[in-house]
């Protein structure tokens, strides 16, 4: 072939993204010649080389945006500031790192070095990278501090980061073990929970000291009988049990997607109705409108913020959305239930002693259409944003 029709076939073969064939069909057909193969022998060497390529990168790209904790040699971490890596992985120019339920050998490309990766179940049924190979003879050691959780997830519900310091793809905080990352988290979740707590006290202390309290255990089981308290509690046990018990039973529970998915669709669905249907009823002034807006306003942005920016995403799916309305059955159910008993109601919305049958009925079917959406938007965006990761990667 003529110098013009290499620089054709090079042109072709970039605008098809064939990188492993550009890179090797001289040197392969030049091997092929000498071993006289086919040319359907020549051209499966080719392709199998190309496929096993983008299985790598494929690979790759999962691991990345699972952000298992990573493994590096102790010789990439002293070189981790002073330059670049060149490929995916470490150091390997054209392999990477690879995580399935079994081994898998990294690098298809030039400067091939073997690493095989496995993964390790972990008792909360989860799993985490174990690697070994020939990288060098300096032992794999983690970076970063042993988290809880399942595959992607630290204790806290951030997603776990593989790329170190060093590497095109990762950030400082990962290098030092993820400690900034944590501290970040934690410092987030501990005011956050402290200021939904500090709500909740004082809208507690404001309902002991009304003229029509009776008394505390009434005055308790009025409180805990607001839809706006308990999803505040949850607020509240969802941000510090991560924060100061990090890797319990507990924190686990509290760090689950689905379940900070759907305490946020509670707190929402609060914040909703209070805006639409209950701010403007009464004369709250004072602490109370202080009280109000914590508990219907800050406390929900902030936990909107934190499962956004800190929580694991790509893990609840649509069809665990219907059990969201599990909670909130029961709490009609009670609502019901103490309302019939005592004559009391805690919103005028569900009181069935002044609303008719038709009425109640309306309000009721209103509610769970907005209890419908707003778990399944979230779900929705959810996917939006591990869509918008993986693209970005």
């Amino acid at each position: 072939m003529t110098p013009s029709d290499l620089a054709r076939l090079d042109a072709q073969l970039d605008a098809l993204h064939l990188a492993h064939v550009k890179g090797n069909y001289q040197a392969l057909a030049t091997t092929a010649a000498q071993k006289q193969l086919s040319h359907l022998a020549y051209l499966a060497e080719l392709i199998e080389g190309e496929a096993a390529r983008r299985e790598t990168r494929a690979i790759e790209r999962r691991i990345k945006n699972a952000r298992f904790p990573v493994l590096k040699t102790t010789d990439e971490a002293s070189h981790a500031d002073d330059q670049t890596q060149a490929g995916h992985g470490w150091g390997d120019p054209g392999g990477g790192v690879h995580a399935a339920d079994g081994p898998y050998a990294a690098g298809f490309g030039r400067g091939h070095q073997k690493l095989t990766a496995t993964t390790r179940t972990k008792p909360w049924g989860g799993s985490l990278l174990k690697s070994t190979g020939t990288m060098g003879d300096d032992p794999l050691s983690w970076c970063g501090k042993r988290r809880s959780g399942t595959t992607g997830r630290a204790p806290y519900g951030r997603e776990l980061n593989l790329w170190c310091a060093g590497t095109s793809r990762g950030t400082r905080c990962c290098r030092r073990c993820g400690t900034r990352c944590e501290v970040v988290d934690r410092a987030y979740r501990l005011l956050a929970g402290c200021i939904s707590v500090a709500g909740l006290a004082l809208q507690f202390w404001l309902m002991a000291h009304y003229p029509s309290s009776k008394s505390l255990l009434t005055t308790a089981t009025h409180f805990f009988s607001f839809f706006t308290i308990q999803t505040n509690v949850l607020i509240a046990a969802s941000m510090l049990v991560p924060a100061i018990m990090p890797g319990t039973r507990l924190s686990q529970l509290f760090s689950n997607a689905s379940i900070r998915t759907a305490i946020l669709a509670y707190t929402l669905l609060t914040a909703l109705v209070y805006f639409a249907l209950l701010r403007n009823i009464g004369h709250d002034d004072g602490l109370e409108r202080r009280a109000d807006q914590i508990l219907h306003y800050v406390a929900p942005a902030l936990f909107f913020f934190d499962w956004l920016v800190f929580g694991a995403k790509g893990q609840v799916p649509f069809r665990a959305v219907p059990r969201f309305l599990i909670y909130p059955a029961l709490y009609v159910g009670w609502t019901f239930f103490y309302g019939g008993f005592t004559g009391w109601y805690p919103y005028p919305f569900v009181n069935a002693k002044r609303l008719g049958l038709w009425h109640l009925a309306t309000n009721f079917m209103g509610l769970v259409f907005v209890a419908l959406v707003i778990p399944y938007g979230l779900v929705a965006l959810d996917r939006l944003l591990t869509t918008v990761r993986r693209l970005r990667a």
